[in-house]
Formats: C-alpha cells, sequence, structure tokens
C-alpha cells in the first residue's frame, strides 16, 4: 500500500511540471496568434515595406460597445475590418464593406453577425457551443438582423429578409405559428362547410396541387400523393355533412348570360385574367364549385360571408338559377377531361 501511494506521488510530481510548463505554452502561443502574424507581414505590404509605419501590437483586441452593454472581441482575429487598404484582402483580414453607415464602435461585430463575442478562438467564436448556443450566421443569412435596428421592411437595403417576410405573411404562417408579438391570423377559409361549397374531384386535385388551380394560391404544396390527398378529402367529407349542396339548378343558360352581362359581373371578377380584380377569377369556377353553393351565393352573399364586398343584387329564385346555369355551363375547366374528373371523385369516395 505504501509502495502503491509513493508512485501516485511521483507521477503527481512529474505531470504537475509538465501541466504547468504547457499552460505557459499554450499561454503565449494562443490560436489567434498565427492570424495576428500573418496580419502584420500584410501590413508591411499595405504599408510600402516601411515597417515603422506597419504599427502593430500582438494581443487581445476588445471593445466595449457602451450603448448595447456589450463587449466583442472578434477584432483579434478580423484586423483589417476599419482600414480600406484591406478590401482586396482575403478573410479574415477583409474590410468591412459597410463601416460607415455601421460603424464598428458603435455597434460592435456580433450584433449583427451573431456569434461569441467574447470568444477568442475560432470554434467558440464561431460557434455554437455549450455556453453560447447563438452561431455566427451563414452569409447567405446575414440579413437576418437588420430587422433588430431597421424594422422588417428594408426592400432595397435587406431584400432577402424582406422577400421573407413577404412570403411568411402570404403563405399564412401566422395562421399556424405563434410568432411573440404579432397577432395570429387566419389566411384559408374555415373548412367546416367544405363539403357544401366544392366538389370532391376538385378538392383532391386541390390538395396535390393548389397552384395547379389557382397559379397564386397562398396554399403550400405539402407533396401529398394521390392516396394521401383522397384521404384528407375523405376526411373532409365525411365530417362535415352537405345541407343542400346538391340542390337542382333549373334554369336558362341564356337568361344567365344576359343576367351576366347586364350586372357587370365582370367589373369585378376576372375571366382568364381579363377583368376586375376585386373578386376571384371565374374562369374555371364551375370545375370547384357546387351549383347548390353558387345558388346560395349569388342569393344573398352576405349570408354566407359577412364581410364579402360582393353585393346583394336582390335577383329572384329564378334569377339566381338562371345565373348560375350560365356559370355552371359557361365557365369549367376546358383542360379536364372526364375520365380525371370521376377517377377523382371516386377516390374521395373510397378514401384511396
Amino acid at each position: 500500500m505504501v509502495d502503491r501511494i509513493r508512485w501516485v506521488f511521483i507521477v503527481i510530481s512529474l505531470l504537475l511540471p509538465v501541466i504547468f510548463f504547457w499552460q505557459i505554452w499554450k499561454e503565449n502561443h494562443p490560436q489567434y496568434l498565427p492570424y495576428q502574424e500573418a496580419f502584420k507581414d500584410l501590413l508591411i505590404q499595405k504599408a510600402a515595406g516601411v515597417e515603422e509605419i506597419a504599427d502593430f501590437e500582438f494581443g487581445v483586441r476588445q471593445r466595449w460597445i457602451r450603448p448595447l452593454n456589450r463587449v466583442d472581441r472578434c477584432e483579434t482575429c478580423h484586423l483589417g475590418i476599419e482600414d480600406p487598404r484591406f478590401d482586396d484582402a482575403a478573410q479574415p483580414f477583409t474590410s468591412h464593406p459597410d463601416v460607415d453607415t455601421h460603424p464598428i464602435g458603435t455597434l460592435g461585430c456580433t450584433i449583427c453577425h451573431g456569434g461569441w463575442p467574447m470568444a477568442t478562438t475560432l470554434e467558440k467564436s464561431h460557434g455554437p457551443t455549450e455556453s453560447w448556443i447563438k452561431a455566427i450566421y451563414h452569409k447567405n443569412f446575414m440579413e437576418a438582423s437588420c430587422s433588430l435596428c431597421h424594422g422588417d421592411f428594408l426592400q432595397e437595403a435587406a431584400p432577402i429578409l424582406f422577400k421573407g417576410h413577404k412570403l411568411f405573411d402570404e403563405l399564412g404562417c401566422r395562421g399556424c405559428h405563434k410568432i411573440a408579438g404579432t397577432e395570429k391570423i387566419n389566411i384559408g377559409p374555415p373548412l367546416k362547410k367544405i363539403a357544401t361549397k366544392v366538389k370532391k374531384d376538385w378538392l383532391i386535385r386541390w390538395l396535390i396541387e393548389p397552384k395547379g388551380y389557382f397559379e397564386n394560391a397562398r396554399m403550400p404544396n405539402f407533396s401529398l400523393d394521390n392516396r394521401q390527398a383522397a384521404d384528407i378529402a375523405a376526411f373532409l367529407y365525411s365530417r362535415f355533412k352537405p345541407a343542400n349542396a346538391d340542390k337542382e339548378i333549373i334554369g336558362s343558360y341564356e337568361r344567365g348570360r344576359r343576367l351576366f352581362g347586364e350586372s357587370r359581373c365582370v367589373t369585378c371578377h376576372s375571366v382568364e385574367g381579363r377583368g376586375g380584380d376585386i373578386g376571384p377569377d371565374l374562369a374555371k369556377v364551375s370545375s370547384k364549385m357546387k351549383p347548390g353553393w353558387l345558388y346560395s351565393w349569388v342569393k344573398n352573399p352576405s349570408r354566407l360571408w359577412s364581410e364579402t364586398k360582393m353585393p346583394n343584387f336582390g335577383f329572384s329564385d329564378q334569377e339566381v338559377q338562371d345565373i348560375v346555369a350560365y356559370i355552371t355551363e359557361e365557365y369549367i375547366d376546358l383542360e379536364l377531361e372526364e375520365e380525371t374528373i370521376i377517377a377523382d371523385a371516386k377516390r374521395v369516395i373510397e378514401g384511396n
């Protein structure tokens, strides 16, 4: 036992000097030193070979950004940030391209670029690390922090950020995702009565590719196959039973066409891109909507949607049937084949 303890002390006594001198060596050979040595050589070249002009001191560079109560040490390696002579230098020595409008002394580096401001090694400063999860931004995402100071809509100065915000709103991401400081909004229509509104075959095609029907659709493509889309459509139809959706329409195409023209429907609606832009395009509406729902809508739009801009024209029941007869016969998707419509409707009924 005594011999074992003796050997332990011998090993420890040998290791302690090694560890001590290794720490001294490590302190005098920091990871940033090769960068600073390379920068000094480059600085001498930029100073036309006059070493006295290339005044340089080795060591940690640190800035205290008083307005932000933040410390940055990025310039320990990124040494040419404010020197225009290093515009053509490679990283980490290149000068900052926008230092006039984004002064380093006022903003520092990490408030825009991310990373760990106190670190002086490549791994820790760029991150992420166990103690600092915010890694430095990849160059493709450099505009992500612009909104901290400049708000959300920097169309010219931050085009990628602006496009991202625009897409975020257009695709209705807030409808599902809670965003701090913003109101949750609903982009898509309620699905409670969808079975009374749209045809089975149209619904399955819409679920597979929304932009196939409407190129500006906000609903994304979820990469559903035929079976998945049919199952979803079958679920919607089984859960929300149609009420009076298959109302028989007995009307006159000619009278409906006359009423459609006299009511100037194309003032608000377009047909294949020609006409108004207040209401939806009617070119394929018959391939989507059930005649019974069209009847209820034309008869009294605000009863189905209180916020609609479409007025109540006061049509009689027969006039509404005439208009619906005209719309269902005139505004169909001519590219669809009858076999496709039947097959898609069958998939919804069978759920596969």
